[in-house]
């Protein structure tokens, strides 16, 4: 009977080994499913992180571009308030030629040095020719025509 029972307690021993086996089998199979899924949810707030970026990216040059927009806008229009005077003066001649060109050079150059924005001002006649610069009184003879 001894041996009845040794017998019983191995396969009761052999039965909470396989137990034990299985609960392991399954815990290794639920901690592997675990990461995996942990990796994909990773792998998804990485990809939804660079999608905000590039909307952001998308807006920062939208905006960037509205705002040199109005820049030059304002370039423009400070080109126009600062020239205004001089082109008074130049409408008023019944010709080009006539011009004191030492004195518009001067005005010219004035108005050149007080914008940072301004690299270069000349006044051109109708054949597209430099009559008279901010650099000189006297420009050489370029066409701009073309």
């Amino acid at each position: 009977m001894r041996s009845h029972g040794r017998n019983r307690a191995r396969a009761l021993q052999h039965r909470r080994g396989a137990a034990m086996a299985a609960a392991l089998v399954v815990l290794l199979v639920v901690s592997l499913s675990s990461f995996a899924l942990l990796q994909n949810l990773s792998r998804a707030t990485v990809w939804l992180d660079r999608g905000r970026a590039i909307d952001d990216a998308v807006g920062d040059t939208a905006s960037m571009a509205t705002a040199l927009e109005e820049h030059a806008r304002q370039i423009f229009t400070a080109t126009d308030l600062l020239m205004q005077g001089t082109l008074n003066e130049v409408d008023q001649r019944p010709s080009l030629r006539d011009l004191d060109r030492t004195k518009l050079h001067e005005k010219l150059k004035t108005v050149a040095a007080g914008a940072t924005f301004i690299k270069a001002l000349a006044i051109m006649d109708a054949d597209g020719k430099r009559l008279v610069s901010a650099e000189t009184a006297a420009p050489d003879p370029v066409l701009f025509s073309d």
